[in-house]
């Protein structure tokens, strides 16, 4: 019975976590992709 009731609560908080890792992988691809981006931005300006 014991063993039910953890799985129960284990199965929706790895949910969450999991959506939660996601969501942070994404916003740190995001990221790395932004710098480059504007310099990319800056030195076209500076060259315009």
């Amino acid at each position: 019975m014991l063993l039910l009731f953890v799985v129960s609560l284990l199965v929706p908080v790895s949910g969450v976590v999991a959506i939660y890792d996601f969501l942070g992988v994404r916003r740190g691809h995001e990221e790395r992709i932004a710098g480059p981006e504007r310099r990319v931005e800056r030195l076209e300006d500076d060259r315009a």
